[in-house]
């Protein structure tokens, strides 16, 4: 089950994440999907393949980490043994959430899994400093969830680019 709802510093001042890797923690995957940005640091550590939605018709890359579900074979000793990890494994319990401004905008918030095995009120990265600003990692998960939204689109277009020239 889950439990997101829009980060702020007031509710969530305590709120921590732990960043170590197992399967416990939701690690356990044997690929994730990559964003064209990413190909170059992926493509040092994991084969970059191209799978097709059997729904949608669409492709995706993806990044393999192993040939099994439920497989990881970067997970050594509670860390990810690779050079990079791809942002839709590195966001862990963050989405990127949509909320009504007043003025009939809409605007991108951080969302947060409450009930994600990562998220933690005794243990991990802080996500807020004392006086309310964001920590480093906060800052750094912004960053890889702007990533991520503008990321969604590229794929799309390179993707399509792909199939015009006959390269997938």
């Amino acid at each position: 089950m889950t439990n997101h709802v829009v980060l702020n510093n007031v509710d969530h001042q305590d709120l921590r994440v732990i960043r170590d890797r197992s399967p416990e923690l939701g690690d356990n995957v044997m690929c994730a999907q990559l964003l064209p940005q990413e190909f170059r640091d992926a493509q040092n550590d994991y084969p970059i393949f191209f799978h097709k939605d059997p729904v949608t018709g669409k492709y995706l890359p993806y990044a393999m980490f192993g040939f099994e579900q439920d497989e990881n074979l970067f997970l050594a000793d509670n860390a990810w043994d690779a050079g990079y990890i791809p942002f839709l494994v590195e966001r862990g319990p963050f989405s990127i959430g949509v909320q009504q401004k007043s003025n009939n905008e809409r605007g991108l918030v951080i969302s947060i899994d409450l009930d994600h095995p990562r998220v933690s009120h005794s243990e991990g990265e802080k996500l807020f400093l004392t006086h309310g600003g964001s920590t480093d990692y906060l800052k750094r998960i912004s960053y890889i969830l702007d990533a991520i939204n503008k990321g969604i689109v590229e794929t799309e277009a390179f993707v399509e680019d792909l199939l015009r020239y006959d390269l997938l």
